[in-house]
């Protein structure tokens, strides 16, 4: 590289650091959009509600939630994968994105290249239910029974790919054990169907299924987490009642676009985190069953690794695919 090359090379990463500057020095400098990959009314559109009225009142800017739905979740994080990368538009992560790399045949964006994860906000467990009149009590009970006569037992699910289908499977897989798989368009049918007697298993959301379960309509086994729930801290965890090491959450965090600067996305992480410690935020978040999280870049980019890992894994192992 001769001498001008050099000065040009030079002079360009200078113009490129001093935009960066600018950029993060001014944040937000104008409204700040998230999106929401999903349907109005869900669990990852209500939290992040909650959070970007609190954000936008911290940063003295509008903090716009957009709802970009279909396929699965992949237009709101194809759209997401596209923007600009400077902190005015932001995604929220949550199971899918790291499942649909796999359960897909393609996807126009890669969980872990396209995105700069900020922080997770929240987690859930599921909660292992069997229909009251199975005579399995315990999780040690199920999977007897599972064993004794297999392909006999049914789960239900809110459709293929979903979470309540994938960690049944991961059950599946760890128990070994064969049970058929019973796909509904949404988590209601499949668990009025369970209450009903029409299906024996189902992996409820907890916030969804937590009435049910008070009123006697189905029963609780497990919960799906690697710690008891404050909801329900007398249902034992998967990993303590027979399936040592299960740990399968519903997540939600925030995400930005790739090559978003450092100092954008740490402005970003200190805003979310901040809001999330606010006592309203944490406490309607804790009121609808969420646990509050608020972690850190390097800490919830590897679990987003680990999660598309874990997942794929599961899939292929189920040779589970979606066009």
């Amino acid at each position: 590289m001769n001498a001008i090359s050099k000065f040009m090379a030079a002079a360009t990463i200078g113009l490129t650091l001093c935009s960066a500057a600018a950029v993060a020095a001014d944040f937000p400098g104008k409204p700040v959009r998230i999106i929401v990959p999903f349907a109005p009314g869900g669990g990852a559109d209500l939290t992040t509600r909650i959070i970007a009225r609190h954000l936008g009142g911290q940063w003295s800017q509008p903090v716009i939630v957009e709802n970009i739905s279909g396929a699965g979740g992949n237009i709101g994080y194809e759209a997401a994968a596209r923007a600009q990368p400077d902190g005015s538009t932001l995604v929220i992560g949550t199971n899918a994105m790291t499942i649909n790399v796999t359960l897909y045949k393609s996807v126009s964006y890669d969980p872990i290249k396209s995105f700069t994860p900020v922080t997770k906000t929240t987690e859930e467990p599921n909660i292992l239910v069997v229909r009251n009149e199975l005579p399995a009590r315990t999780v040690k009970e199920l999977i007897e029974l599972a064993r004794s006569s297999p392909g006999s037992l049914s789960y239900a699910s809110g459709g293929n790919g979903t979470t309540s289908h994938l960690f049944a499977e991961l059950m599946k897989g760890m128990a070994k054990v064969d049970m058929r798989h019973v796909p509904y368009k949404s988590p209601i049918p499949a668990m009025t169907d369970l209450m009903n007697g029409l299906t024996d298993i189902f992996f409820a959301g907890q916030g969804f299924g937590a009435s049910n379960i008070k009123a006697g309509k189905m029963r609780a086994l497990a919960i799906t987490s690697r710690s008891r729930s404050s909801v329900f801290p007398d249902i034992p965890t998967l990993s303590e009642a027979g399936l040592p090491g299960f740990d399968a959450i519903v997540w939600l965090g925030v995400l930005a676009p790739a090559r978003t600067p450092q100092d954008v996305v740490m402005k970003v992480h200190d805003g979310i985190v901040n809001s999330l410690r606010a006592p309203e935020v944490k406490g309607r978040l804790e009121e609808l069953g969420f646990k509050v999280v608020g972690d850190t870049p390097e800490e919830f980019s590897a679990f987003v690794k680990a999660e598309v890992d874990k997942w794929g894994g599961v899939i292929r192992s189920g040779r589970i695919i979606l066009d």
